[in-house]
């Protein structure tokens, strides 16, 4: 492995740690972490890229960990900060992934049901984009039921992410444990489901 001149951590802290230029590494840079509180870039494989004093590009060893002459204590550290630094961040980016693919998931989001009140009683969804259609409804059935085979006791099609269950039966119902399903174009696929107790 070729290895240019290369500078301790308190040298490159001196020189603010500087890294590739970022109009060359737009596509493959995050800001991380820095001791000198400027900015640190990696490369494709997630590694810090650091220059010596000449700016030459200091070479990663098979870790990824900037390879020095004088590997002190407070280099190790602040290596292991910055393999921190840049796991933690994967960490939130994929958190941050599951719960952008969740919020824009198919999903029932509120339900309001005043028992025998039907048109004040109504169901709040979202139907992810692309998957719309016309009479997607929205059904209560006693918990047990299936769509398809049991008739649903209330239900209503969605008309701008809301459904009011005004449609079916008009008395009330008996108390007890219900599931509200939403369906998909007037026929009978589940595309979400919640269960509720109605009194």
């Amino acid at each position: 492995m070729k290895i240019g001149k290369i500078v301790g951590i308190t040298a490159l802290a001196g020189i603010g740690l500087k890294s590739l230029n970022k109009s060359e590494n737009d596509n493959r840079s995050t800001t991380v972490y820095s001791k000198s509180g400027k900015e640190i870039f990696f490369d494709q494989k997630g590694y810090p890229v650091f220059h010596d004093s000449n700016g030459d590009i200091i070479e990663n060893d098979e870790n990824g960990n900037p390879i020095f002459f004088n590997e002190d204590e407070e280099s190790i550290n602040f290596i292991s900060k910055c393999n921190q630094k840049i796991i933690d961040e994967k960490e939130k980016k994929e958190e941050k992934k599951k719960k952008e693919k969740k919020n824009q998931s198919t999903k029932i989001k509120k339900i309001k049901i005043n028992n025998g009140k039907w048109n004040e009683s109504f169901v709040e969804v979202h139907i992810k984009e692309g998957y719309r259609y016309e009479k997607d409804w929205v059904g209560l059935w006693v918990t047990g039921e299936i769509p398809g085979k049991d008739t649903a006791t209330k239900y209503g099609y969605v008309k701008n992410n809301k459904a009011t269950l005004n449609l079916g039966q008009d008395k009330r119902v008996t108390n007890g444990e219900y599931t509200i399903h939403l369906l998909r174009n007037d026929g009978h696929k589940v595309l979400a489901s919640e269960t509720i107790y109605i009194e």
